[in-house]
């Protein structure tokens, strides 16, 4: 059965297919506002820099011609694949330009993760085949380190204008968005774009990094009427809402928040896109700080915030703080990226009873929102009816098509909006995108469980329940387990890796590592490793140590690797979805030492706005603990809830198989043991894991159970 939008869904119009996005969201001809009422679409909300709508349009013009010159791209001559341009920077208000200004040239924008690594910004720079890259001066050394390895030359490196109040002042030998504007201002104008019927339809317009139903990141092709689709649909979807509030009885025009990283689908085309094209007015933050957060509120009057459950959460938290502020310009809330639960909406409702709280589901190979809630048809906890132009189906792991209301199954998806597909990437994309058994289109596995309902309006909403892809979710943002995995069997002192995600109530998911210690390192090697990769790193290690599990002769006659034939028998106990099929159990408790495994990540502001960059996994001999925070004589345990009873998992000093949890969303700070929660039992001192922490787990009968534990963090003095 296919659902469809709801029959008040305002009708899809023609989708133009021989015009690029940039002219479609500046040229008059198509814009929902005119640049003469638009407000001035970007404005920093650190310095209060701003340009207007046309000023802003200029910009682009200037920049496209600076580059024209700059890197010698010809207009109408050879593919978009010859003219790739990498973007990775915190907000600014030019990024966007500079896609835009790429797109003039018939190029590729591929904007890359502000909280990558360098060797994860090389290989999606070398992937795309980028010849310049655009940053900012924070992530400078990062960028020219991948730039070398992708090989492209320094001269090719630019940089994007940040506040001096964010910089400190700090200049570099490198060209500015700013000089190439004015370098553009003395050039001639480019030739304009020679389109073909439906190369708006074909052509790739951003190059975005997304790890898809599983594996590692891939590069998803957006093409133009992609971007341009979605767009429509936003409008389309919250116009009766908007309808009549404007200038001059138009459509009312928002000042919104500009959070939200630009390189993530739902910053760029939510935010920015689809910003623009309403003529809204975008204040941009270039991180999360909550006192500014709550000052460009008050200060610029913002009236949407688009957020993730992280702040709502944060909101919640701090609201004695927030109501120092007058946040009374806030008329709406959307959250999307990650599921905002009914209660969570629910407390933030009691806090701010006047804010519409809405909430939205889409992916980067959907180009963006599926659907969402409208300010008309808030019900808290689905993700609202679908957008006008999209039809959705639900199928069960028999592919058989669910045809009645709350009954669960893969939510496949059918839409212009959906990509193209993966660069260079066939088995994914056959993986992942179905033909139509009618042959004129396709559908999209999306990797999520969903059921439709209907809400108490009447109308028909998608709420996602679960997740089968094998992917993790931190704050929204896309943690592929193979590359976690690989990064830590890339440390000489483990033989083995297996990560599998745990729930959060504060980020979603978490990942969890368990490690298998190879023999091949002693003990006193092993601990100087873990020594040295500490004192090299300046970052804050973050280390929770969870269940104490161990592997018996890991590599005697087992031709594959132990963690990957017992993951799931081993972890059902554990994670409530394991990811690998289940294999016979290899684990046993005969394993000489205990060890431990640590990461270390990129803190944006105090929450993960990318995705893992674990800098140094060790694993380390038991005693060696007590050296870094933890007193020798306790062990662990990990306490949860078990069908009524709590079931303790105790860790022995013949462990040879330690479970991590890696959290991006609390930066980390020093926290001691004391009595309450280490004590000791008479012979027998045990670490007392206590707190707050909900895990969802699922019994045959399918009901989910609550567990808690508690967080332990430490920091390392480097």
């Amino acid at each position: 059965m296919v659902f469809t939008p709801p029959a008040i869904s305002p009708a899809m119009t023609d989708i133009p297919d021989t015009v690029s996005l940039p002219d479609f969201l500046l040229d008059n001809k198509y814009r929902s506002v005119p640049h003469e009422q638009a407000k001035n679409p970007f404005t920093c909300g650190l310095s209060g820099k701003t340009y207007t709508s046309l000023e802003w349009k200029d910009r682009t013009g200037c920049l496209a011609r600076a580059l024209h010159q700059e890197l010698g791209f010809q207009v109408n001559q050879g593919t978009e694949w010859e003219k790739v341009i990498g973007i990775y920077t915190l907000n600014t208000i030019d990024t966007l330009a500079v896609s835009f200004a790429v797109h003039y040239l018939n190029g590729v924008a591929s904007p890359a993760n502000a909280a990558y690594s360098a060797s994860e910004l090389a290989y999606q720079l070398k992937s795309a085949g980028a010849k310049a890259i655009f940053t900012c001066i924070p992530l400078l050394e990062n960028a020219l380190q991948a730039a070398k390895t992708a090989g492209i030359p320094e001269k090719h490196v630019y940089i994007l204008d940040m506040p001096d109040v964010f910089t400190g002042g700090k200049k570099v030998p490198f060209k500015t968005v700013g000089d190439l504007v004015e370098q553009g201002k003395r050039l001639p104008a480019i030739e304009p774009l020679k389109w073909t019927e439906g190369q708006g339809e074909r052509q790739t317009a951003f190059l975005c990094y997304s790890s898809g139903t599983s594996g590692l990141p891939k590069g998803v092709m957006i093409s133009h009427r992609n971007c341009i689709t979605n767009v429509i649909q936003m409008t389309l979807h919250e116009q009766v809402g908007r309808a009549g509030k404007g200038p001059k009885g138009g459509p009312r025009q928002d000042v919104s928040l500009g959070l939200l990283p630009f390189s993530h689908i739902y910053g760029l085309v939510v935010i920015c896109l689809t910003g623009l094209f309403r003529g809204d007015e975008t204040i941009v933050l270039p991180k999360f700080e909550l006192a500014t957060f709550l000052q460009a509120i008050q200060e610029y009057k913002i009236s949407v915030l688009y957020i993730v459950p992280p702040i709502v959460i944060g909101l919640i938290n701090a609201h004695q703080t927030a109501s120092r502020y007058d946040l009374t310009s806030v008329e709406s809330i959307f959250t999307g990226a990650a599921p905002l639960g009914e209660s969570t909406a629910g407390d933030l409702a009691k806090l701010h009873p006047t804010w519409r709280i809405r909430q939205g589901y889409g992916m980067t190979e959907t180009c963006t929102v599926v659907c969402s809630t409208t300010e008309e048809d808030v019900w808290f906890g689905s993700s609202g009816p679908l957008l006008p132009g999209f039809t959705v189906k639900i199928v069960r792991p028999d592919g058989s098509e669910v045809t009645a209301h709350n009954e669960e199954g893969e939510l496949l998806v059918q839409s212009h909006s959906v990509v193209l597909g993966y660069l260079n990437n066939p088995a994914a994309n056959a993986e992942t995108f179905l033909p139509d058994t009618d042959g004129k289109g396709r559908w999209i596995r999306t990797g999520d469980v969903a059921i439709v309902s209907v809400a108490p309006s009447g109308n028909e909403h998608i709420t996602i329940t679960e997740r089968i892809k094998e992917l993790i979710k931190v704050n929204g943002h896309q943690v592929a387990p193979a590359e976690l995995e690989a990064l830590l069997l890339s440390h000489p002192s483990v033989a083995d890796a297996a990560v599998i995600p745990v729930p959060s109530d504060r980020a979603g998911e978490v990942p969890r590592a368990y490690v298998v210690k190879s023999t091949s390192v002693s003990i006193e090697e092993n601990d100087k490793i873990v020594k040295r990769d500490i004192a090299k790193s300046a970052l804050q290690a973050i280390l929770i140590p969870i269940v104490t599990l161990s592997v018996a002769n890991p590599a005697a006659n087992n031709p594959s690797p132990p963690l990957k034939r017992a993951s799931s028998s081993a972890f059902s106990a554990i994670s409530p979805r394991p990811r690998r099929p289940s294999r016979p159990s290899a684990l046993s408790r005969t394993s000489r030492s205990c060890y431990l495994a640590t990461g270390f990540f990129f803190p944006i502001g105090g929450i993960i706005t990318g995705t893992w960059a674990v800098m140094f996994i060790g694993v380390i001999e038991w005693g060696a603990v007590v050296r870094m925070g933890f007193r020798e004589n306790y062990r662990r345990r990990l306490a949860r809830a078990d069908r009524g009873g709590e079931k303790t998992i105790q860790g022995n000093d013949n462990d040879g198989m330690h479970g991590i949890m890696l959290d991006s969303l609390i930066t980390p700070t020093r926290h001691s043991l004391d009595n309450s929660t280490a004590e000791s039992q008479g012979g027998d001192k045990r670490l007392r894991v206590g707190g707050s922490f909900a895990r969802r787990a699922s019994d045959e009968s399918g009901r989910r159970q609550e567990a808690s534990r508690r967080r332990i963090f430490y920091q390392e003095g480097v």
